[in-house]
């Protein structure tokens, strides 16, 4: 899931992304959206307190700089698709320095997810997937997608391919509470089935788990245990700065409840 690479927050998170922009300068966040905010065109004041740049773009600037560099986006949906491609072409370095791609056919929807799934074998340590699926962690009517996970998942591991998956419980906090906390196996390919699974394997995992009013989690499935500890030591940096800002800042979060965890 792309997404449109550039937002206009809803009000309930226009504080927050404000609050980033004018008093959020010693963490990576906000230094990464000025920059992209930059290469967008995007120079007066209020106007960068108002529009907000996705993952696809901030992680298309941080591949400018590795060699011969390639990104790929799934998006399902063509119009967003159609948003997507012209946000990035605007962001893509003058020569273009990044070869991008957004598959997909003009007026057709595309699966990126199993597009992955259906590709992922013939990958290795030099293709970097990013997951953000929409809920799917409980729900019955999601069990084929969940299974879709566990194999991505699975082959990521037995290929060596580093990969980064997003979760987002909303504001149901007993159901994050019982996943993230593997209360809840009973859920086939659910949040704590999986990471069983994982562990039996012997993944390289870094676990991220916060709450901002909202609970939220990020696994990292690393090639290797030196890459997994710099990952984690790297994070836990980075969150702390982030964690200093949302109590000292004018959002004045008492409890941002940050977490790493690695298996």
């Amino acid at each position: 899931h792309a997404g449109r690479g550039m937002y206009r927050p809803a009000p309930d998170a226009a504080r927050t992304v404000r609050a980033l922009m004018e008093q959020g300068s010693e963490t990576m966040l906000a230094r990464a959206q000025a920059a992209a905010l930059d290469r967008l065109g995007i120079h007066d004041s209020q106007q960068r307190r108002e529009f907000y740049v996705g993952s696809a773009v901030l992680n298309l600037l941080s591949l400018e700089h590795s060699r011969n560099p390639r990104a790929e986006y799934y998006e399902y949906q063509p119009g967003t698709r159609n948003v997507l491609k012209d946000v990035l072409r605007a962001a893509n370095s003058s020569d273009g320095r990044v070869d991008v791609y957004v598959p997909g056919d003009i007026g057709s929807d595309f699966d990126g997810e199993r597009h992955i799934a259906s590709s992922i074998n013939r990958w290795d340590h030099r293709d970097v997937v990013l997951l953000d699926p929409f809920s799917m962690w409980r729900q019955s009517r999601h069990q084929p997608v969940r299974t879709l996970y566990r194999d991505i998942l699975v082959s990521s591991v037995e290929k060596g391919c580093p990969l980064s998956l997003f979760f987002t419980w909303g504001q149901a906090h007993p159901m994050a509470t019982e996943d993230l906390d593997r209360r809840n196996l009973i859920t086939r390919n659910g949040y704590g089935d999986i990471l069983t699974r994982l562990e039996t394997m012997r993944a390289n995992v870094v676990i991220v788990r916060w709450l901002w009013r909202t609970h939220f989690a990020m696994w990292l499935i690393l090639p290797s245990t030196d890459v997994r500890d710099h990952v984690a030591a790297r994070l836990h940096d980075e969150l702390t700065a982030l964690d200093r800002f949302a109590i000292s800042s004018s959002i004045r979060r008492k409890t941002p409840e940050t977490t790493i965890e690695v298996l």
